[in-house]
């Protein structure tokens, strides 16, 4: 009876372990399946903004040539007569002219393309959506985010984020800092979204909001 009771416990020990087996395999899979699911999403991503920016890049090519952008600071005729009538026009300026502006605006910091980033708000998920290289967090670090109805310029100063890896998601195509800032009003307002980031609250890095 009790070496019965030895092999009952020897069979249940050996069943135990090929149902923990299988089920840390399946949940491995199942990673890997979220892994390539997250990769999907960001070719797919990619692929949207390359239309959108081509999209873009073709209607510029239809512009009258008065509209054709200035060699010297790359803003166009009617761009620089609006950086003098209100802030109302920054809405429908693009990422040299908003730059133009706000230096122009202040003369703390020095905005330049190197240092600056600038997004609108994303078609397809409410986020403004940045693709940073790594080594540009070891300066200071602006972000210009286009809403409906004001901009937001945020700065990142030097060192606060040495290593990003340790914050923010980074693609594994490019190796750049991908963050997807919320725009939705509430809790989450200009939190990063992206995925396995740590929910970094960028609003402390206001500067200023241009309405």
């Amino acid at each position: 009876m009790q070496s019965f009771n030895i092999i009952l416990l020897i069979t249940l020990s050996v069943i135990l372990i090929i149902v923990v087996y299988v089920l840390s395999t399946r949940i491995k899979v199942l990673e890997n399946a979220l892994e390539e699911v997250v990769q999907e999403i960001d070719f797919l991503n990619k692929k949207v903004f390359k239309i959108h920016n081509q999209l873009d890049l073709s209607s510029k090519s239809q512009t009258k040539p008065s509209d054709k952008l200035s060699p010297q600071r790359g803003i166009s005729p009617k761009e620089f007569t609006g950086l003098d009538t209100g802030l109302s026009d920054l809405k429908r300026l693009g990422k040299g002219a908003t730059i133009y502006f706000i230096n122009k605006d202040q003369d703390r910091y020095d905005l330049t393309t190197s240092n600056t980033r600038f997004s609108n708000i994303n078609s397809t998920v409410p986020v403004w959506w940045f693709d940073i290289p790594i080594e540009l967090f070891k300066q200071d670090l602006h972000l210009l985010l286009k809403g409906k109805r004001q901009l937001y310029w945020l700065r990142l100063p030097k060192g606060t984020f040495d290593l990003p890896q340790r914050y923010f998601y980074i693609r594994q195509d490019n190796g750049k800092v991908q963050l997807r800032i919320s725009t939705e009003p509430g809790r989450y307002f200009m939190c990063d979204t992206a995925p396995t980031s740590r929910g970094i609250a960028f609003e402390k890095y206001v500067v200023k909001i241009y309405k």
